[in-house]
């Protein structure tokens, strides 16, 4: 059946209906498959993800691959930035402002479109941490403050995806509602709070609409990490709400070999050899972990293979864009449904509607914005400048100012850099080795200059210990002094023309700077070059994900604000554009991010 000509509008609030004794009936046959499959497997080869998104095939063994897509608020694909087109939904805390629940189920049946589109099985969606404090780092990405609203949305929501074949991945579950130290923090709660605020969400959703999947948060809850606190996940989220589904972690969020699959932790994401793998084979034969829990945790990932694939191997396709004109109809309509419009009832405004001018201040008025960027950045079909869209539609005059700067890093130069053949973007070249010997094993471009390179490295070609080297091309704008900025948790040079400009090879720090003249609409091609070797202290370096035969990309930070975060990202260069002292606002950012 064509996905196109199925109606996204349910007919009830369980749409499509089918009774629960079908649903248990299926359900049975899937584990009953997984056992099957089970009884032919290694020990623990479905406990560590293949990749950055794919969890483990075994194709002598009829086990196909899940890939995975983050979401919540559309499917991206396999590139954090740059990658295939996709449909951009509202986030989480607008969808939360409609309080419709036939919407939020619709929003879930085409996300599900998106995800297949992206050749994906699995969205890591939805977000129900709870808003407790207006500062939290990812409240635009959860639905609100009040549990039961959440609970309930994220129900329907589930329910749009899963009733088309794809699985949801409820999370962060649970305690995550600061992104402050997040890998570290302690989230001290007792028990009835926890219950009834933190909880509650991932229980309604859990007991209603059933997410084939549910992801641990990294911080600890009362001493003890997510990924293997027993209490949570054994006792309360398998025992008291009898959940039957797949566990997995956040990525790098694994703290252990042992407690993490007691606990009920069953993949670990992405791939890793610090935790799982011979370490837990090492440990069933020493005693130190029963079979039992092993057996268990394959199961339950092979129920959701079973779930999504079945013994489907057929190759991976490329990713592809699918935009629907119903899609972006839904859209527009979750977009009005979430905004508010205050009234001028009264006239208690001294406004006049004839003389009154319309001013629109703040930066983020006059660039692209598309969500909040982290695991909810998307490149999306289209977008819109609002202080454009606001003098095409009104009558009077217009006037912006820019206000403040709110960048905690300077913003990308994609717009300013182009490729040697002046295509917008950066070529990476890649070389097997730590030395940039020889002739580029792979050549790489990449179409926007803020680049996260795990999402594509090719480490099958260059091996656990390579060389890169990226190349852009700038061009200022103005003549005058401009600050350069070259940031790297890994050894890097920048160059300029030829001439190192900033050399980290031995030391990185943020912040290191060097003042330069460049010349306005004259080319400079600026360079970064970094490499891995197993020379290095990589442990110390990520101390969350890190082991040594784990390769690591060297050049580039990641969107997120919290560098903490990026054990598994490197280094970024950023130019701040200065004109003779005076900072107009422009800023370049090479490779890296905001």
């Amino acid at each position: 059946m064509n996905d196109s000509n199925t109606p996204s509008t349910p007919d009830t609030e369980y749409s499509p209906p089918c009774s629960p004794q079908q649903k248990i009936q299926h359900l049975r046959d899937t584990r009953s498959a997984a056992r099957e499959k089970l009884a032919r497997l290694t020990l623990v080869s479905l406990l560590t993800a293949a990749d950055f998104w794919r969890t483990k095939a075994i194709p002598e063994k009829g086990i196909p691959s899940i890939k995975t897509t983050d979401g919540p608020n559309g499917a991206r694909g396999g590139i954090f930035v740059g990658g295939t087109k996709a449909a951009l939904f509202p986030c989480g805390i607008s969808l939360a402002a409609t309080w419709n629940k036939d919407l939020l189920y619709q929003v879930g049946q085409h996300l599900a479109l998106e995800v297949r589109a992206r050749s994906a099985e699995m969205l890591l969606a939805p977000t129900v941490c709870m808003h407790r404090h207006p500062l939290g780092g990812r409240n635009f990405e959860s639905f609100s403050e009040d549990p039961f609203l959440t609970g309930k949305l994220a129900a329907q929501y589930i329910k749009g995806l899963q009733d088309r074949g794809v699985a949801a991945t409820i999370k962060h579950f649970v305690g995550n509602e600061q992104e402050t130290n997040r890998l570290t923090i302690d989230s001290l709660i007792t028990e009835r709070p926890l219950r009834e605020i933190y909880l509650k969400p991932f229980e309604i959703a859990v007991r209603e609409a059933n997410p084939w999947a549910v992801m641990t948060s990294y911080n600890l809850i009362n001493g003890v990490h997510a990924d293997l606190n027993k209490h949570t996940l054994k006792d309360i989220l398998r025992g008291e709400w009898g959940y039957e589904g797949t566990v997995v972690s956040d990525w790098g969020g694994i703290n252990s070999s042992i407690e993490s699959v007691e606990a009920g932790c069953d993949i670990e994401f992405p791939y890793s050899s610090k935790w799982r793998l011979d370490k837990l084979v090492t440990a069933v034969n020493e005693g130190r972990i029963s079979i039992e829990d092993i057996n268990q945790a394959a199961e339950n990932v092979l129920t959701l293979v079973e779930r999504l694939k079945g013994g489907d191997m057929s190759p991976e396709a490329p990713e592809r864009e699918d935009d629907r004109e119903e899609t972006r109809e839904l859209i527009r309509i979750a977009g009005h449904e979430g905004l508010t419009l205050l009234k001028n009832d009264g006239g208690i405004l001294p406004l006049c509607p004839k003389s009154t001018k319309v001013a629109v201040i703040g930066p983020n008025a006059n660039r692209h914005i598309a969500g909040g960027g982290g695991s909810a950045s998307l490149n999306p079909y289209y977008n819109t400048i609002p202080l454009d869209s606001i003098r095409k539609v009104s009558k009077q005059k217009v006037s912006f100012a820019q206000g403040c700067h709110i960048h905690k890093w300077l913003p990308v130069a994609s717009e300013y850099c182009t490729e040697q053949s002046g295509k917008p973007g950066v070529h990476i070249d890649w070389y097997a080795g730590d030395k940039f010997e020889g002739n580029p094993v792979v050549k790489q471009r990449r179409t926007n200059t803020d680049l996260f390179l795990w999402d594509s490295a090719p480490l099958s070609e260059v091996g656990p210990e390579w060389s890169a080297v990226a190349t852009t091309y700038l061009m200022p704008r103005t003549t005058g002094k401009h600050t350069i900025s070259f940031m790297s948790v890994g050894p890097g040079k920048l160059f300029i023309n030829d001439k190192l400009v900033l050399d980290l090879w031995d030391w990185t720090e943020e912040g290191e700077e060097r003042s330069t003249l460049l010349r306005g609409y004259l080319c400079y091609c600026l360079l970064v070059s970094g490499c891995l070797s197993r020379r290095m202290h990589i442990e110390s370096l990520f101390p969350a994900i890190a082991s040594l035969s784990q390769p690591i990309v060297l050049f580039c930070l990641s969107r997120s604000p919290h560098v903490t975060w990026l054990q598994m990202t490197l280094c970024a260069a950023r130019i701040r554009c200065l004109q003779m002292g005076w900072y107009k606002g422009g800023c370049y950012h090479v490779l890296g991010s905001r």
